[in-house]
């Protein structure tokens, strides 16, 4: 028995035809299928999971198919200690702020523009609760 690991990037990729018909087919070829989301996006990840779960409701994947994240993969980790340098603060409130509707999320996005480059993101839900 083989083993196949995809690694997604994006719900486009996710949505793609192809990737549904690859894991369909090496599922019922008995193969184990590791579904890897590196999606950077909190609220991505979520809808990830979801549109998993819609692609192949309709499937029988038995124990084959396995969903992992990035987090997953590190969270026993303690990680490298960063010196005080390397240690990004900085105040986004006094930054340009732009605020844009999130059309996939339903929320809204506020971004911290400084010279033209966006130094920070704060995604907030339809009732202004901070996801991000």
């Amino acid at each position: 028995m083989g083993q196949a690991v995809f690694l997604v990037t994006s719900l486009a990729g996710l949505r793609k035809t192809t990737f549904r018909n690859k894991v369909t087919a090496l599922v019922s070829e008995g193969e184990d299928v590791t579904v890897l989301f590196a999606m950077v996006r909190f609220d991505e990840f979520e809808q990830a999971q979801r549109q998993l779960a819609i692609t192949f409701k309709h499937h029988e994947l038995g124990n084959h198919l396995h969903v992992q994240s990035l987090a997953d993969l590190v969270k026993t980790s303690t990680g490298v200690a960063l010196t005080p340098a390397e240690t990004f603060n900085q105040d986004f409130l006094a930054f340009e702020q732009k605020t844009f509707d999130d059309a996939e999320f339903g929320g809204t996005v506020d971004r911290y523009v400084k010279d033209g480059e966006i130094f920070g993101e704060v995604i907030k839900d339809t009732d202004g609760s901070h996801l991000k």
